[in-house]
């Protein structure tokens, strides 16, 4: 009688520790998906560049990992970089000049990672390749990363900005419309007035790409990274698996599609050029060449926007690349 009372009881405290601990995982696991997502800010310029954020957000991957990107997009650097100072984003996608010049500010901000971006040096028909441009207007924005990038495109062709004469127009649309109405021979371009300018004839003649250039940077505050290191952790996460899906999907039509509709909506590609609209494949997150941000502060220095030493890795963070 005795053994059977034993028996009784230790079925009855293992009954009690098996439901107690079914209990624990049932209230766990409604903890974690009634957890509040933390929204990320990421400040843009239109660039196809933002293909593996919008990604990430539409299509879930980030909610999987916690995090939920507001896509803030910009048509001016100024506004962009005016609104990231005051706090009304959390980080940019942006360029070393900017980099140079938020440093220059007392902005303490860091290069997480670099991203796929391009800049195009276009031309009107009759300009075939850059030394054709010898005495030509060129307009580009010049205290920016568009001067910079014209200035690097004129020295690997054997040329200085004296052999051409600079107009400095900072409104990208602006810049298309004086091509088109014959009264500039080229520009520097992002997308996705790249795609725009060869639908009215006007064509590639450098590109950041070919020189293998490659200035972009995603940035934040370093107080920022430190108080939401998480975040950060998840955004990266998400940005990779959202390339993987992408570079999966290359050859599906149907998906890229999809792809073009989204540059479409949200980055200000026109409807009427969708199809024109080249998905390539894109990189996991890496972490920009020390020797970009050197040679880009030495330029900085020249045209007097920065004013003090500052080594490149003082302005890199990799923690969440690695």
């Amino acid at each position: 009688m005795k053994k059977r009372n034993v028996l009784g009881m230790c079925f009855l405290l293992f009954t009690v520790l098996f439901v107690l601990s079914a209990c624990g995982e049932k209230n766990e696991g409604t903890k974690k998906e009634g957890a509040k997502q933390e929204t990320l800010r990421i400040g843009v310029m239109p660039s196809t560049d933002n293909l593996p954020i919008l990604v990430a957000q539409k299509e879930g991957i980030a909610k999987k990992n916690g995090l939920s990107i507001e896509f803030v997009p910009f048509k001016s650097v100024k506004d962009r970089d005016s609104a990231f100072r005051a706090g009304k984003v959390d980080g940019v996608i942006s360029d070393v000049i900017a980099l140079a010049i938020y440093e220059q500010a007392g902005m303490n901000v860091k290069v997480t990672s670099t991203t796929d971006d391009r800049f195009d040096l276009v031309a009107t028909k009759d300009v075939k390749d850059v030394s054709e441009l010898k005495g030509k207007t060129v307009v580009v924005v010049k205290n920016g990363g568009i001067g910079y990038t014209a200035e690097k495109m004129l020295a690997a062709n054997g040329m200085t900005p004296e052999d051409v004469q600079m107009m400095d127009i900072p409104p990208v649309p602006t810049r298309l419309e004086l091509l088109k109405n014959g009264k500039a021979a080229a520009a520097v371009l992002p997308e996705p007035f790249i795609t725009m300018a060869k639908s009215f004839g006007i064509h590639k003649i450098e590109s950041t790409i070919d020189l293998k250039m490659n200035p972009f940077i995603i940035a934040f505050k370093d107080a920022f990274i430190k108080s939401h290191n998480q975040a950060l952790s998840a955004f990266y996460q998400s940005y990779n698996a959202a390339v993987e899906e992408i570079n999966a999907n290359l050859k599906d039509e149907k998906v890229i599609q999809s792809y073009r509709e989204i540059l479409v909506k949200n980055v200000g590609f026109p409807e009427a050029l969708t199809n024109e609209i080249e998905i390539t494949p894109f990189s996991k997150a890496t972490q920009i060449a020390p020797k970009e941000i050197t040679e880009a502060f030495e330029w900085a220095k020249e045209k007097g926007l920065l004013k003090k030493q500052v080594k490149a890795e003082a302005v890199m963070d990799d923690t969440f690349i690695k």
